[in-house]
């Protein structure tokens, strides 16, 4: 099981707005995964490559209803959900999600998932398209604790379950912003 843990910051690096985790494989560091909280976009580094996580924006969260109403009176069409990419340093697509709300659909070389919100708000259920038992979870189980752990099983490759845990990140960063809008 992967878990995380907050990077350790130096200098100037204190005041850095991005969310910068490193993961690790019981005591064992595999690699850290920083995130842009502007763009939604970020890298990762597991077990020497390279990757890019990459955010086109979208619907998101869903639109407020003034904007909703602006819509409908101009004739706009409803925009597309965000779409999120795993890439490696080739430039190959690993995985692509499609968020509608808390509710991403994750396309892998694994198969077609739905990644959604759990049992608690911080803790997200991945479920084979179709099925209603989930294959496991990511986020944090425990209450007060700045831990957050990847229990998934072993055909979710590692880079997979990074992107599932940036994408946990995003929504986050989403959810305190527009808590404070």
């Amino acid at each position: 099981m992967l878990t995380t843990r907050s990077t350790k910051r130096t200098g100037r690096e204190h005041f850095a707005w991005d969310f910068r985790v490193d993961i690790l494989e019981g005591e064992t560091e595999l690699g850290q995964l920083t995130i842009d909280r502007k763009t939604g976009g970020g890298a990762l580094t597991l077990e020497g490559a390279n990757y890019a996580f990459t955010h086109a924006r979208g619907i998101g969260l869903g639109e407020t209803p003034l904007e909703i109403i602006v819509r409908w009176i101009l004739k706009k069409p409803k925009p597309p959900p965000d779409h999120y990419e795993l890439r490696d340093a080739t430039g190959r697509v690993l995985a692509t999600a499609d968020q509608m709300r808390e509710v991403f659909a994750i396309t892998c070389e694994a198969g077609r998932f739905r990644f959604a919100k759990g049992p608690t708000l911080l803790l997200f259920a991945l479920t084979t398209e179709g099925e209603p038992a989930p294959l496991g979870t990511v986020g944090q189980r425990k209450r007060l604790t700045q831990t957050m752990e990847m229990d998934l099983p072993k055909r979710i490759s590692r880079p997979i379950q990074a992107f599932l845990l940036a994408l946990l990140l995003t929504l986050i960063a989403q959810r305190s912003a527009n808590a404070s809008t």
